[in-house]
């Protein structure tokens, strides 16, 4: 039988079980729904092998941080996204990729994206690695001006992704201190 002081420890283990489990879903909620955009906003390829190679079924799971390509940090919050190679189609959007506050690398490369929104970087303040790498198939596009949120940025990579225009004079040490490697 029970006595009052382990039914008591009891509670508190419960009770503590509990509130951990609500605390880590606080914030996942956030970028949960982000995810779920961004997921909604993709094609993703129908060849079985294409699916169990990139791991694509784990995006059948309900907690994106489960997600093959996706990496959350301890609160739950998504810090990188590698969809690299994942020759996923449909469009990258700021209702989805850019609604991560805490995103600081992003690895879309070789993919079948057919257009990237103006405002995709303009609320990515932490972000500090993109790679946009043969994306043959995006219309043409200028690197937009909301990258300018990332002032955190060291690496930025965008070649035989159908990039036109002039170089942007916004992409500058000035609005990007860190910036150590461009590649377009």
């Amino acid at each position: 039988m029970f006595s009052m002081a382990s039914s008591s420890w009891l509670l508190l283990l419960l009770a503590a079980v509990f509130a951990t489990v609500a605390a880590d879903d606080g914030p996942a909620c956030l970028d949960n729904a982000a995810m779920q955009n961004l997921k909604a906003s993709l094609v993703f390829p129908t060849e079985s092998y294409v699916v169990k190679l990139k791991g694509l079924e784990s995006w059948n799971k309900t907690n994106p941080c489960r997600w093959n390509g996706t990496f959350c940090d301890a609160a739950g919050r998504v810090w990188k996204v590698n969809i690299e190679g994942f020759l996923l189609g449909g469009n990258l959007t700021a209702a989805g990729l850019g609604s991560l506050p805490n995103l600081r690398e992003l690895y879309a490369k070789l993919n079948l994206f057919t257009s990237l929104p103006s405002d995709l970087f303009a609320n990515l303040t932490k972000l500090e690695v993109v790679s946009l790498d043969e994306i043959t198939l995006l219309s043409p596009w200028n690197i937009p001006e909301s990258l300018t949120a990332a002032r955190n940025l060291r690496s930025f990579s965008a070649t035989n992704s159908n990039l036109q225009g002039t170089f942007p004079g916004f992409l500058t040490g000035k609005n990007f201190p860190f910036l150590s490697f461009l590649d377009l």
